[in-house]
């Protein structure tokens, strides 16, 4: 029996994703919002895409101002934005099939056979 896998949301995209694929963001009640890289803080959590076009998404939207009620300084946004750039990459890495990719190929038997999503993409190109 494979093992439960948690999954959690990202706050500027809401792709879900495996938690370990994701950056925590905590706000914790000593201060501002800062990364948490071990996922182990105490404080309310929030999670990204590891890139920078989720952070400056989250930004623009707010997204940290929603989840956490409170409101998050431009200074503090400057100071996760500097992680964001310096340790992320710019562009979204796909890490999954695209949801697309899984639909069920037009015309395919779907009783009695299980297709998997590779099989229906190179169908799908085929």
């Amino acid at each position: 029996m494979p093992k439960h896998i948690p999954l959690r949301s990202c706050i500027a995209c809401r792709e879900t994703k495996p938690k370990r694929e994701l950056v925590r963001v905590v706000h914790t009640a000593e201060g501002p919002v800062e990364v948490d890289r071990t996922g182990k803080k105490n404080g309310r959590g929030a999670y990204f895409c590891p890139a920078q076009e989720c952070w400056e998404l989250g930004q623009k939207k707010r997204a940290l101002n929603h989840v956490f009620k409170a409101a998050v300084t431009p200074e503090n946004w400057d100071e996760l934005l500097r992680y964001a750039r310096e340790t992320l990459p710019e562009k979204k890495v796909p890490t999954r099939v695209p949801a697309t990719a899984a639909r069920r190929v037009k015309g395919a038997k779907t009783r009695g056979t299980a297709t998997s999503p590779a099989a229906q993409v190179a169908a799908r190109e085929g």
